[in-house]
């Protein structure tokens, strides 16, 4: 691990560079928006997880995606308020716990000193920062895809089936 800490270091730096900037920034596309409002909603006790709202005039109830993120979202709102620096730290989470499911399925099938190179191919494709600055569905899916990956595969190893993929 020694000799690729600077590696280690690099991609941390990679990472910051494209989910930070624009982290801080006020703004996020459309579906973002709506994913937030409808989450804030939730933690303001408007609607519920199995209908959720989003306005009075525009899908009173909204069952246009599966509610868990918003669930979710919401309770950040509930922690850290109506602020719109809510949901940029409820993505650069996501994106955290990204990227420790990333590391451990890596660590399971490869060695660990190169766990910083999936990493760095996964945050350099533009759908994926771009996904976390705004807000997207898609972070909470990435996240739960992961971790079913991850469970699968040390499923495998503990049944020493590890050979069968």
């Amino acid at each position: 691990m020694k000799e690729n800490r600077a590696y280690f270091w690099w991609t941390l730096s990679i990472f910051l560079a494209f989910l930070l900037p624009l982290a801080l920034q006020k703004g996020m596309f459309l579906d973002g928006i709506t994913y937030a409002s409808i989450s804030k909603n939730l933690s303001n006790g408007l609607g519920s997880a199995f209908q959720p709202h989003y306005t009075d005039v525009i899908a009173n109830e909204f069952y246009g995606h599966l509610s868990l993120s918003f669930v979710i979202q919401s309770y950040f709102f509930k922690i850290f308020g109506d602020s719109f620096l809510t949901e940029k730290i409820y993505a650069l989470i996501l994106a955290i716990v990204n990227v420790f499911f990333i590391i451990k399925i890596w660590t399971l099938i490869e060695d660990k000193k190169w766990a910083w190179l999936p990493i760095l191919l996964w945050i350099t494709v533009r759908c994926v920062h771009w996904s976390f600055q705004n807000n997207m569905l898609e972070n909470s899916i990435s996240l739960f895809s992961l971790a079913a990956v991850f469970f699968i595969l040390k499923s495998f190893k503990l049944n020493n089936n590890i050979q069968a993929i």
